[in-house]
């Protein structure tokens, strides 16, 4: 509008894996359903949040042990403390879920995971057995959660992906509301 147009218009260029995101099940399995055909009912709910501050490099299955029955399952570990998200360079000694921890995650039922930094995974793990179990177990993965104002316990997630047909990850807008 500054130059007389008649309104203002901004470009976005971005993978889909970009910031706050949601891995749908076709990012790693041949196949899996893509972002559009998710089932909405996975993506708002109650979620709990576990709280994981002296996790610095895996979530075992022993650390998931406190968790409570749950569809969804948060986990916040010292990446946010760390403030990993916040930082201008990519971390690559970030907290990332363990191959023993996904096969539990897988088992229990549930439907949803989410992470306090940009991947499941670890990075240069060699392999991509995390996101393999998970999303081969059909669970949504929410990855780039900002997880500063959110305190362990039980929440209401409401996790808001583009609707982008035929995509393997959206990115997301997800809030956090304490449930009552």
């Amino acid at each position: 509008m500054a130059d007389g147009d008649s309104c203002n218009v901004t470009r976005l260029d971005m993978g889909v894996h970009t910031g706050t995101h949601v891995d749908a099940p076709s990012h790693f399995v041949s196949g899996g359903s893509t972002v559009e055909g998710m089932a909405l009912d996975v993506l708002i709910g109650p979620a709990y949040v576990i709280d994981l501050p002296d996790v610095r490099d895996s979530v075992t299955a022993e650390d998931l042990a406190a968790a409570p029955k749950c569809e969804r399952l948060i986990l916040r570990t010292a990446n946010t403390a760390r403030g990993l998200l916040t930082s201008d360079s990519f971390c690559e000694d970030f907290a990332h879920i363990s191959g023993e921890a996904a096969a539990a995650i897988a088992e229990r039922g549930i439907r949803l995971v989410g992470v306090d930094y940009l991947s499941v995974e670890g990075f240069r793990s060699g392999s991509h057995a995390v996101h393999d179990t998970l999303l081969g177990a059909g669970i949504v993965l929410v990855e780039g959660l900002d997880l500063r104002e959110v305190s362990g316990g039980w929440w209401r997630i409401v996790c808001l992906p583009l609707k982008l047909e035929g995509a393997d990850g959206s990115p997301a807008r997800v809030l956090f509301e304490r449930d009552a």
